[in-house]
């Protein structure tokens, strides 16, 4: 429904003309706007309220790889100025190495078991910070 003409009178939802016939129609939603809607906007309305599930679409939930590389012969990483969300470490037979100066992780750290070289310059961690096993200072 538009009103183009606020000085013909109030606005009255649901009749047709001023001498009192209703429409035959129930109205879930009215909204009052300031602005005019593009037909674009209204068509897209209509689909999301009519048909929701023809008019979006989910999926199962996407994770995001940071680009850090693990060296399996060396243990290095090397995150390449990428962040890390959380991080957990259990491995008693390696010994793990940050070959850059810094690392930033943004939700938990974990050493479960063994030893990890923290970066040279560094460290930040947004989450908390759980050690079981070793850390130590990188000085190369």
């Amino acid at each position: 429904m538009q009103v183009n003409d606020p000085a013909a009178g109030p606005l009255q939802i649901g009749r047709y003309t001023t001498a009192g016939s209703v429409d035959a129609v129930f109205y879930d939603e009215l909204r009052f706007a300031t602005t005019e809607r593009s037909t674009d906007w209204i068509e897209a309305e209509y689909s999301n309220h009519r048909t929701p599930h023809t008019f979006y679409a989910t999926t199962t939930a996407q994770s995001y790889q940071a680009p850090y590389i693990i060296d399996a012969a060396t243990h290095n990483i090397t995150t390449g100025g990428s962040a890390f969300f959380d991080i957990t470490f259990n491995d008693a037979t390696t010994s793990p190495v940050f070959v850059d100066s810094t690392l930033v992780v943004n939700g938990d750290f974990v050493i479960a078991t063994g030893t990890v070289a923290m970066p040279t310059t560094r460290t930040t961690i947004k989450g908390s910070f759980t050690n079981n096993g070793f850390f130590m200072h990188n000085n190369s």
